[in-house]
Formats: C-alpha cells, structure tokens, sequence
C-alpha cells in the first residue's frame, strides 16, 4: 500500500500477466502458425485480454458465476468457434452468392459454395485469422485469474464472496 491508499500491486500483476501472455501468443503465432502481418495479429490480443480479464471478475461478482470453474474454457472454444464458424459462413456466403442473381444475400448456391469452402479449408481458415488470437488471449486471461491470483492473492476470492452476499443481504 502506498500513502495514498492505493495498492499497485495486483495492477503490476496484471500488467505482467499480459506481457507473458502476449509473448506466448506472439511466439505461438509466429513460431508454428503464421507470420503476423496483419495489424490485427498485433492489436486484436491487447483488449481481448484486458476486456476479458476484467469480464471475469465481473462476472463473478454480478452473477455469482466461480471464474475458477473449467466450465469456462470450453464454453470459450464452444462459444468462439460458433461465432468464427457463422462469421466466415455469412462473409463467404454473400461473396459467392452470384452478383447478377435477384436476391443477392446468401443464395442456396453461395451457400453450400460457402459451407465446402468452410469444410476444406477450415484449419487454414482458423489460423490466418486474428480471431484466433482474440480467443487464445481469452482462455489466457481465464488462466491468469484462476492459476495466479489464486495463488498470489488468496483473499480475493474471499473479499468477492463476502461482498456478493453482503450485497444480497
């Protein structure tokens, strides 16, 4: 605790979870999946991990949800994969529906033309793309709550429930 009342150290913390994070991601990235050349390779990690992070704590603080639950890391896979699966459907879709045709969003043709370019070449899809990285963040920030500040800082589980049922009171 500083003078101000203040305490720094869970923030530091924070701070240097996600350097750790974003070097693992970043030498995942480019080590076995592809070179960044995107900007969004670059930038997507940095709120995904923040905006996730401090999800989580909400989360369990509004709705009572244990953030130390596995539940949590395969509804990220389940719940991202869903949402890159209709993502690329709907782009691919519109983009080989045949412009000349009379309804040109997502034509029964651009559809199944979409869902086979989906099902072979889905892997190839899944790693060019910065969403990829968006989840990896994710389920890394997930990781960082319940490994470290479990262990860090065993009180703040405790200070979360107190202040939930102090609330409900």
């Amino acid at each position: 605790m500083s003078d101000t009342g203040f305490d720094w150290r869970p923030l530091i913390f924070v701070l240097v979870l996600f350097l750790i994070s974003y070097g693992l991601v970043f030498g995942l990235g480019s080590a076995v999946f592809n070179k960044w050349d995107s900007p969004m390779h670059w930038l997507v990690p940095i709120p995904a991990f923040f905006l996730a992070y401090w999800l989580f704590g909400w989360i369990e603080r509004e709705f009572g949800i244990s953030e130390r639950s596995f539940l949590w890391p395969v509804l990220i896979v389940v719940l991202g994969g869903l949402a890159f699966f209709l993502a690329h459907l709907l782009y691919w879709c519109n983009g080989l529906t045949d412009i000349g045709a009379e309804n040109t969003s997502c034509s029964g043709k651009g559809f199944s033309a979409a869902m086979n370019l989906i099902a072979t070449q889905w892997s190839e899809l899944v790693v060019r793309d910065a969403f990829f990285y968006f989840l990896i963040m994710v389920l890394l920030a997930w990781a960082s709550r319940f490994v470290f500040l479990s262990a860090l800082f065993p009180d703040s589980a405790k200070s979360v429930r107190k202040t939930r049922k102090t609330q409900k009171a």
